[in-house]
């Protein structure tokens, strides 16, 4: 049949039968549908008469005792004499198997259609209906829940040789011909012409079998038997046609269903005479007329109403014989009985009430009969209900005994409501008769009321039974997932049978073990995941970790490169950034080494995308700018933003100038000078009379403004009429700078090397000056009239103007000069294209500082009117530089130890004079502002290693000649030279009331008595060195020492008040904070601070990896130690942790102290004392770094495989303004896979492609083919 083909539905529709009395109406020719149809009843004279006419047939005979109705029993062939009433439909059907091979006979349930093919139809058959039809080979099925096995079994029973069963069922799955080649050997063996299979009760192909593939597998085998050219199976259907429609969906069957389909109705009147008066008159049974047409009229002609009336007879005849004697069926006796409709049910109803012979037995009997009447329905896909065959064992249910089911099956066989068989060895049960659900109401009502449980009770216990005999309890047919918690769910509260208890108890131990199995498997690998997932996070954290600190030392590095060129604000930035990436030593180095280097601190102003040319300050202080972007910006220097942007200028603007009464005025590419409103932000002039850029504008004292350009001239303006005054040439080239000196002279520099000095008056040169030889791109007057410029020659000349000739030429850079500024104090910076700005020491000729911190070409310097010093450079960046470090780093250098153990010790005066004891047996106070010594006090005999001030300002020092002096410094002389330690003195301290004390290592602290300079008090406790004595604001005295005890003293007692000890080694130093806390240092590199109450210590700061030499405080409380690991620690005594770390000296750092205004020194065994910035003393680096890292300086040293970090927020971030798309189309790929946003865009930019790429690709994918066609037709 092809795809467009549809399978007919047969005609089933009964009202075109005809209702003439006695009349066959055969629709269609011979291969159509035949039904027999519908009429009213008989009145009693018409049966009188039909049986009168019946009885003149049959020779009269004596009752021979049998009961000639069959009851809800079907007609077997042996039943034939019995059968009448069907015999036109008989030789119908017998014309129909001559011309096909399959006849389908359909019909309500009642209808009679097993019994008219088995006693109508193969008996005519057998007794030669058709030509040799009495040898042919005649086997009858049921299509139950095995058909293919019964396929196989009926061969089997024909095959006298062989035993093809086992082959059919195993090939029938695949092998739609196994069961015609095997019935074709079978007819062979026999020498019969033909096999004729009736398949009874064909619905139980959608209702019995489960398996879909079985089924099609089944009709398959049904189909190619009976359609196989020269086949000789004959194959008779019977079937309810309410199943009919069921056919449909499989093509081959309907086709077969469609060649030979027969409907029968209800019996004709005389036809149900026949049925009823015959079989009577065939045993010699009297039967009353009035019956016969009682009956006809009672059946109402409804086709499924036979197996009721063959009861009612039965039942009336089984009555009737008990009674005994000589009987007929009356009409009085049927009436009594209830009739057809209410015979079997009072029947039925009438057994199922004799079940118990007590209240407590028939309860549970009946409860049994109900669970046994369950497993005997077979529920439809559309709720139809059919009896279904089931085995014995699974209407046992798992609360009762075999012994009890049986009895109960029993007694309702007894009573004809179920029939018992075997099978295969094994008990069925079934219904008596389809009829008995309708007819019976108990048994309708559990159907409906019971339907789905039915349905389920019924397939749990097929498929307990497939599982438990077909497929020897294999696991993989057990219910799982869904099903099985569907089935549990609904079976919780029903009694199954045993083995579909056993089945569903086994699975679900099966599913239990399974979920365990999965949660163990699961669990396992998700520990697996887990743990694989662990490694590798562990391994990705690793690596991150590893390439983050390869990140960050690769910062370090360049920062540790950048201290070394001098460049410490990129240092510092480099440093910072790479420790907030990772902490790291190369990063840490610079970050403690930073505070020893005097450096401008600076900030940077972000505002530009390109390239700032120029810078300008207004006497009031306020800040001008101008762009290559055509911009000029005025700076709040207050938040370091834009605090308005000039827009006016078509082109960059190289120069920005502000006369002495606040104007500003710009001079652009664009060839115009403008003077700026400030109030509105607009123009208020513009001014056009170059012919090329205009690169200098300057202001003269007395308000008169100039220009230089790139057409060679300087041009005075007239600013009343807003063109020029006085027009200047005499360059030769163009001019980049013009300047007005204090007493209102006008200086121009050139591209052609030389600077001019103009006569207003003629407008002509009156002095060249030469001495330049390239471009001279920038000149500036000093306050006292000096003139500097800056060339392209990498000079700066300071010109003497009485010769014309260069006073003093600097020299310095190794690229361009581009800007020279004066300050107001006389100072000259200048700005290179090597991104330094340099101060100059006019006195020397050299640098007195090289300020880096740009990272490109610094095109302009100006000094704001209080000496803060501006630059602007190609970086895009405006820098502010801090040039007045109120405490700058300095480094003093008294001389070498080649021991840190006599390495001196250093104290401030209150008044912030700095002594330190030396080696060569001198006191040297020090001029910190020369960094010299500003006098050597001699008396000592040997190395002078402590020294101290008293409140009052005395000096005191000590020696390892064993003496203490105490200072005259006026005289510089010794007042007083203290006498009676053993041995070298170790320490000296001044108490708060001028009390002098001293440690020695003859293991004493002695009190000084200075009126008699002898000891006061000699106090005797430790039992080593004594190394440290201090003493605390409130008077108590203590005292460290080798033998790793500190001792607070008793000084009325002089014994020891307290003693510290903390199993450390060596004590080397103590000291008293403002408020009262002990602190002391010892050999295992660890600083102590003490709980004096408990004479524990309260807190132990560790950082140093060697021993502490010194600790000293603040006067706000910040502790401080020096270590022979060379670096002094500023502490964080909330976190216990070092604050920060200092890297200054190469060698063991002997001595920390703090000047009284927050100075930190430190003293050194390699013979320097160094004082740190205090400026760079804290970790808020962001306060003092001038910007972040460019992202060209991040992709340098990041890639652009991490996204732009900046080191600190409160500057500005490269990525605000950063145009992804303007990056992607300059191709610049790498600054746009920076940012996030950049990332989004290239990514959404590269899916955009890759599907435009994929759609082309399909396009020409679709079109080739077409193309191909094209070019070949």
């Amino acid at each position: 049949m092809s795809n467009q083909e549809k399978p007919e539905k047969p005609d089933v529709n009964a009202e075109a039968n005809s209702i003439a009395v006695g009349s066959i109406s055969v629709g269609g020719d011979v291969k159509g549908s035949i039904t027999i149809g519908n009429t009213t009843g008989f009145t009693a004279e018409q049966v009188s008469v039909l049986v009168t006419q019946i009885q003149s047939t049959f020779q009269p005979k004596p009752f021979d005792g049998r009961c000639p109705y069959k009851g809800l029993d079907v007609f077997e062939e042996e039943d034939a004499e019995l059968f009448f009433g069907r015999e036109k439909l008989v030789a119908d059907l017998v014309s129909r198997v001559k011309d096909s091979r399959t006849v389908f006979v359909t019909g309500p349930s009642g209808s009679g259609k097993s019994s008219l093919v088995r006693a109508g139809l193969i008996h005519a058959l057998k007794q030669g209906g058709l030509e040799d039809s009495e040898r042919w080979l005649y086997a009858t099925m049921k299509p139950g829940r095995d058909p293919i096995g019964d396929l196989g079994r009926v061969v089997s029973s024909l095959a006298s040789s062989t035993n093809p069963e086992d082959e059919i069922r195993t090939k029938a799955m695949k092998d739609a011909t196994i069961f015609a080649r095997w019935c074709e050997i079978a007819l062979k063996e026999g020498r019969d012409k033909r096999l004729v299979l009736f398949i009874d009760q064909f619905e139980e192909v959608f209702t019995q079998i489960r398996k879909e593939e079985e089924r099609i597998a089944f009709l398959n085998l049904l189909t190619h038997a009976a359609t196989i050219e020269s086949g000789r199976v004959i194959i008779l259907f019977s079937m309810r046609s309410d199943f009919v429609s069921n056919c449909a969906t499989y093509p081959q069957l309907n086709a077969l269903l469609n060649q030979q389909f027969v409907q029968i109705g209800a019996m004709q009147p005389e036809e149900l005479v026949s049925a009823i008066a015959q079989p009577a008159l065939r045993v010699g049974l009297q039967i009353d007329p009035d019956l016969i047409a009682q009956i006809i009229s009672d059946m109402k002609s409804e086709p499924g109403s036979l197996p009721l009336m063959q009861f009612a007879l039965k039942d009336l005849f089984e009555a009737r014989q008990a009674q005994g004697g000589m009987f007929a069926l009356t009409l009085n006796d049927y009436l009594q009985r209830g009739g057809i409709q209410k015979s079997l049910e009072r029947h039925a109803d009438a057994a199922f009430a004799k079940l118990g012979n007590n209240e407590q037995e028939l309860a549970r009997s009946q409860e049994l009969a109900r669970f046994i009447f369950s497993g005997l329905i077979e529920i439809g896909r559309d709720r139809q209900a059919t009896r279904r065959t089931a085995l014995f064992t699974e209407l046992v249910p798992t609360d009762a005994k075999d012994e009890d089911v049986e009895i109960i099956v029993q007694k309702l066989a007894d009573a004809r409501l179920i029939i018992t068989n075997e099978q295969d060895g094994r008990d069925t049960v079934t219904i008596s008769h389809e009829k008995l659900l309708d007819a019976w109401s108990w048994l309708k009502k559990l159907v409906i009321e019971n339907g789905d449980v039915i349905a389920l009770k019924n397939e749990i216990s097929e498929n307990a039974v497939e599982w438990d005999e077909e497929h020897q309890r294999d696991a993989s047919y057990l219910y799982s997932g869904a099903r099985l918690a569907i089935a549990r769910e609904k079976t919780k509260n029903l009694n199954l049978s045993g083995t579909a208890k056993v089945f569903l108890q086994t699975a679900i131990q099966t599913e239990d073990r399974a979920r365990l199995q999965r949660q163990r498997t699961r669990r396992g690998i998700f520990t697996g995941l887990v743990s694989f997932s662990a490694v590798v996070l562990v391994l990705l954290i690793v690596s991150l970790v590893q390439l983050n600190i390869s990140r960050a030392q690769q910062l370090g590095s360049q920062a540790q490169a950048a201290f070394a060129e001098q460049n410490y604000n990129t240092a510092l930035l480099y440093a910072y950034q790479s420790n907030q990436i990772h902490k790291n030593d190369a990063a840490d180095l610079v970050l403690r080494q930073i505070p020893y280097k005097n450096f401008a601190l600076g900030k940077a102003l972000y505002g530009y995308s390109s390239s700032v040319y120029s810078v300008a300050w207004s006497l009031d202080g306020q800040l001008a700018s101008g762009s290559a972007d055509g911009t000029v910006i005025l700076w709040d220097l207050k938040t370091g933003q834009p605090a308005q942007t000039l827009t006016g200028h078509t082109s960059s603007v190289y120069s920005v100038a502000w006369s002495l009464d606040g104007q500003l005025a710009s001079g652009s590419d664009d060839g115009t000078v403008i003077l700026w409103d400030l109030k509105t932000g607009q123009p208020a002039q513009t001014l056009t009379g170059h012919t090329s850029s205009v690169y200098s504008v300057a202001w003269s004292p007395d308000g008169q403004l100039a220009s230089g350009s790139d057409d060679g001239t300087v041009i005075l303006w007239d600013l009343k009429t807003g063109q020029p005054a006085q027009t200047l040439t005499g360059h030769t080239s163009s001019v980049y700078s013009v300047a007005w000196s204090p007493n209102g002279q006008l200086a121009s520099g050139s591209g052609d090397g030389t600077v001019i000095l103009w006569d207003l008056k003629t407008g002509q040169p009156a002095q060249t000056l030469t001495g330049h030889t390239a471009s001279v791109n920038s000149v500036a007057w000093s306050p006292d009239g000096q003139l500097a410029s800056g060339s392209h020659d990498a000079t700066v000349s300071i010109w003497d103007l009485k010769t014309g000739k260069p006073a003093q030429t600097l020299i310095g850079y190794t690229g361009f000069v581009y800007s020279v500024a004066w300050s107001a104090e006389g100072q000259l910076a200048s700005g290179s294209d090597d991104g330094t700005v340099t101060l100059w020491d006019l006195k020397t000729g050299q640098p007195s500082q090289i300020i880096k911190g740009h990272t490109n070409i610094v095109n302009s310097v100006a000094w704001s009117p209080d000496g803060q010093l501006a630059s602007a450079s190609d970086d895009n960046t405006v820098i502010l530089w801090n040039l007045k470090t109120d405490q700058p780093a300095q480094t003093l250098k008294p001389h070498t130890y080649n021991d840190p153990l006599f390495a001196s010790k250093m104290a401030w005066s209150p008044t912030g004079q700095l002594a330190s004891g030396s080696f060569d047996g001198t006191v040297i106070l020090w001029d910190l502002k020369a960094g010299q010594p500003a006098q050597n006090l001699k008396g000592h005999a040997d190395t002078v290693k402590p020294v101290a001030w008293s409140p009052a300002g005395q000096l005191a020092s000590g020696s390892f000649d064993g003496t203490v002096i105490v200072w005259d410094l006026e005289t510089g002389q010794p007042a007083q030279v203290l006498r009676g330690h053993t041995d070298n003195v170790n320490s000296v301290a001044w108490s708060p009331d001028g009390q002098l004390a001293s440690g020695s290592w003859d293991y004493t602290v002695i009190l000084w008595d200075l009126k008699t300079g002898l000891p006061a008090q000699i106090l005797r406790g430790h039992t080593l060195n004594v190394n440290s004595v201090a003493w605390s604001p409130d008077g108590q005295l203590a005292s460290g020492s080798d033998d790793g005890t500190v001792i607070v003293w008793d000084i009325e007692t002089g014994q020891p008040a307290q003693i510290l000890t903390a199993s450390t080694g060596w004590v080397a130093t103590v000291a008293w904070s403002p408020d009262g806390q002990l602190a002391s240092g010892s050999k295992d590199g660890t600083v102590i601070l003490w709980d004096i109450k408990t004479g524990r210590p309260a807190q132990i700061l560790k950082g140093h990896t060697q021993l502490v030499r010194s600790v000293a405080w603040s006067t706000n409380g910040q502790l401080a130690s020096g270590s022979d690991d060379g670096t002094v620690i500023l502490w964080d005594l909330k976190t216990g942790q070092p604050a920060q770390t200092f890297k200054g000296h190469p060698g063991s750092v002997s001595s920390v102290a703090w000047s009284p205004n927050g100075q930190l020194a430190s003293d050194s065994a390699d013979g320097t004392i160094d004082i740190l910035r205090t400026d760079l003393i804290g970790k808020d680096f962001c306060n003092k770094i001038i910007r972040n890292l460019t992202l060209q300086e991040w992709l340098d040293s990041q890639g652009w495989l991490y996204i732009y970090r900046p080191a600190c927020s409160n500057l500005y971030n490269p990525t605000v303004n950063l145009d992804p798309l303007n990056s992607l189309k300059s191709g610049d790929i790498s600054t746009v896979l920076i940012t996030w946003k950049g990332r989004a865009i290239f990514l959404a930019l590269l899916l955009t492609v890759m599907v435009l790429f994929i759609f082309i690709m399909w396009i020409l994918y679709k079109s080739i083919p077409w193309l191909w066609r094209k070019t070949r037709g």
